[in-house]
């Protein structure tokens, strides 16, 4: 408890992994550890935050023997629509980026910066989050268009398609646009 964390930062971790320029686009709350951006930087990662006047995330992960899980916000937590970067919030030196990876947030907010981000020549890959999948199924599959790699978990993919057919779904949501569909199954 009381680390750095989140898709954002471990999705630029990874690709800093396999690319020479990486970056990171986030809101940072009121409550974000001092050192910890400059730390990020440190790795060769290029930082463009938003700090926001709201405390983080903070939430716990449970998972159940079924491989069931969920997330539970701490009573002092921000919410995840309070923490999730707007597309006018993106720094205009963050605008010129090849590609670009949405990490899990509520589907609205991954809608509009897919829209505002997506250009010829430039990737885009999407996790979504089950969370933000009801309610919003329709507005993700049209978003998919705009979408070069998607990499939805089992769970989503189940709710996007509307039965456990991972293969099928795979083929289905590549039809509406992305070039590569990665379902992840879990511990399968």
């Amino acid at each position: 408890m009381g680390q750095a964390g989140g898709n954002v930062l471990f999705s630029a971790l990874g690709a800093r992994i396999w690319l020479d320029t990486v970056g990171m686009l986030a809101r940072i709350g009121n409550d974000y550890p001092a050192g910890r951006l400059e730390e990020i930087e440190s790795r060769g990662i290029m930082v463009g935050v938003c700090p926001v006047d709201v405390p983080n995330l903070h939430d716990w992960a449970l998972y159940e023997a079924d491989g069931a899980r969920q997330f539970v916000n701490h009573l002092t937590s921000g919410t995840n629509e309070a923490m999730t970067l707007n597309p006018e919030e993106i720094p205009p030196r963050c605008l010129d980026g090849v590609a670009y990876h949405i990490a899990s947030a509520p589907a609205p907010q991954q809608i509009a910066l897919i829209a505002a981000l997506k250009r010829s020549g430039r990737f885009i890959s999407l996790d979504p989050h089950e969370s933000w999948v009801i309610g919003h199924a329709t507005a993700i599959r049209a978003a998919l268009t705009n979408v070069d790699f998607f990499l939805p978990s089992e769970i989503e993919a189940r709710l996007l398609y509307g039965s456990n057919a991972p293969e099928l779904a795979a083929r289905e949501f590549a039809q509406l646009g992305p070039k590569v569909v990665v379902i992840k199954m879990g511990a399968e």
